[in-house]
Order: C-alpha cells, then structure tokens, then sequence
C-alpha cells in the first residue's frame, strides 16, 4: 500500500499540520490562507477554488471542483448530499492524490442553507480520512470572518485552526 508520507520527509512536509489532526482548516487572515495554498501547490496538489458568493455559484463550483460531469455525465451538483459523498470519494485518477478544497468567504455560503454547507464538510472531512487509506491527501481551507466560528463536529472530529493562528 503506497502512504501519503514516507518516514522521512513527514516532518518538513507543508502538508503534514493540515492532514495531521484532520482535513478540515479554519483561517481568517487572507495572507495566512495564502501562503498555506502556495505551499500545497509546490507540494503538487490540485487546488480548486469554491465560489461561496451566492448558492447557485457554490454549487457550480463544487461541480467543477469535483469534476461532476466526468464522473457522472450532467454538469451541475444540485445540493444532492448522497451524491456529495460519492463525489468525493472519487478515484484517484479523478481528483488526482493531492486535492485542495478552498473555500474563502465561506460565511456568505453558510447564509444560504447552514444544513447543507455544514454536512458539506462533515462528508469532506469524512472522505478525506478514508483517501488516506489509499495514499490520497484530501485538504480542505476553509476561510470564515471570524475567529468564533465553528463548523462543529466533522466526521466525528472539530475543524482545526491552522498553525499560526490557532494561539489568536
């Protein structure tokens, strides 16, 4: 079985914080956020971007991210959570072995329908940690506009604050 880290490189690793006590990362400061999305892409992960700015456009966009059409044949994610999952759980030849999920601005999606952006997550963190199991990293950055949001419980575990803000 081929593993996401090797004994070797786990430590210097960028990814390792944002894998290690889930895949699921809170940020505020759009700087932070950034830089941690740059470290990923010299690190080789396809990053896609979530449009949070109304519903209609989150879900093209998680079609997009999730490349919706090749996996199934119509175009966009109607809010479907049983299809979510199974978009997520994609093979590696679809979302590829290193995949990050941004999601900047993500207060204004969770205004629409708090229910499914939350589950949203639940199912990412969810899958994220079964594609380990398979050598696959699945990081999701979520960025919010306040230190006391919290998406509660994923995948029976709570969102992480990145490194450099969680002392905030």
């Amino acid at each position: 079985m081929r593993s996401v880290f090797s004994d070797v490189d786990w430590r210097g690793r960028a990814d390792w914080p944002f894998l290690q006590n889930g895949h699921v990362n809170l940020f505020v400061n759009s700087l932070i956020l950034d830089t941690a999305v740059t470290q990923l892409s010299d690190l080789d992960y396809r990053i896609a971007e979530l449009d949070c700015s109304s519903e209609a456009a989150f879900f093209r966009s998680v079609s997009a991210a999730l490349k919706w059409t090749e996996q199934f044949g119509y175009s966009d994610w109607n809010g479907n959570l049983d299809a979510l999952n199974d978009a997520m759980r994609a093979e590696t030849d679809i979302l590829t072995d290193r995949f990050l999920l941004v999601a900047r601005n993500f207060h204004q999606a969770r205004d629409f329908s708090e229910d499914i952006f939350n589950t949203f997550w639940d199912i990412f963190e969810f899958q994220g940690r079964d594609a380990l199991l398979f050598g696959q990293a699945k990081i999701g950055f979520v960025q919010v506009d306040s230190r006391s949001t919290e998406l509660g419980s994923l995948g029976a575990r709570r969102a992480n604050w990145n490194n450099q803000e969680w002392l905030t």
